[in-house]
């Protein structure tokens, strides 16, 4: 029974070591995707204004479209641009696919916040249940925590070493992953989505979510550090 007891302490942990800082990027994702700054400091930050030739509120409207969109349970994103009170649909057909694509990915991002902080839920009680004492089960839990936050740290330092150096490799390899076709092979001089959002977006937002999960690892260790 104690050894029994013993692997499922030690499964469980190393689950917990893993799923908490998926918990953690997951819900910055999220976060990220649904933040209207994030969208504002883009469009600033990248001239799109001057490289579309769409105006802040064209492009604030098409966000706001975006946000909705993956929200929403429609299929396709129709994202209706106005200009002199005639309304366009902006984005061709290859993008609106890759938009589909893009939703799937945020869709399974949602569901692994469900799943990794119910795992983490578990973990606690498990680790409560299974440790000879409340002060054992805690210590318990810090160390755990601790290993991740060391790891986590390490692999997107090792993330930040590669994006320095070659990000266009990094944001290639990524979608070659993620997705099981070339509709995210755009043309940025013919296709507004990769207009809008260029590759230099996409590196600072990975930047942001990095960061912000520092950030909540360090609040995350100090809370347990006072229980």
């Amino acid at each position: 029974m104690h050894y029994q007891t013993k692997n499922i302490q030690i499964l469980s942990s190393l689950f917990y070591i893993i799923l908490l800082p998926i918990f953690f990027i997951s819900v910055n994702v999220i976060y990220i995707t649904n933040s209207n700054w994030l969208y504002s400091y883009g469009w600033n930050r990248n001239q799109i204004e001057n490289s579309t030739g769409l105006s802040i509120d064209q492009l604030n409207s098409g966000s706001d479209q975006i946000k909705s969109y993956f929200n929403n349970d429609e299929e396709y994103l129709n994202l209706i641009i106005i200009e002199d009170g005639i309304k366009y649909s902006l984005y061709n057909e290859k993008e609106i696919l890759h938009m589909k694509d893009v939703k799937h990915l945020i869709k399974l991002t949602q569901n692994t916040i469900i799943f990794s902080g119910l795992f983490i839920l578990a973990y606690y009680l498990v680790t409560i249940f299974t440790a000879k004492s409340l002060r054992k089960s805690i210590e318990q839990i810090r160390r755990s925590s601790k290993i991740s936050a060391y790891s986590t740290v390490g692999f997107l330092a090792f993330v930040g070493l590669l994006a320095s150096i070659n990000f266009t490799w990094l944001f290639r390899q990524f979608h070659f992953i993620s997705f099981s076709n070339d509709l995210w092979q755009l043309n940025p001089n013919t296709d507004y989505l990769i207009a809008m959002f260029p590759q230099r977006f996409f590196l600072e937002t990975t930047i942001f979510i990095g960061v912000l999960t520092i950030i909540e690892f360090i609040i995350y260790m100090i809370v347990l550090r006072k229980i």
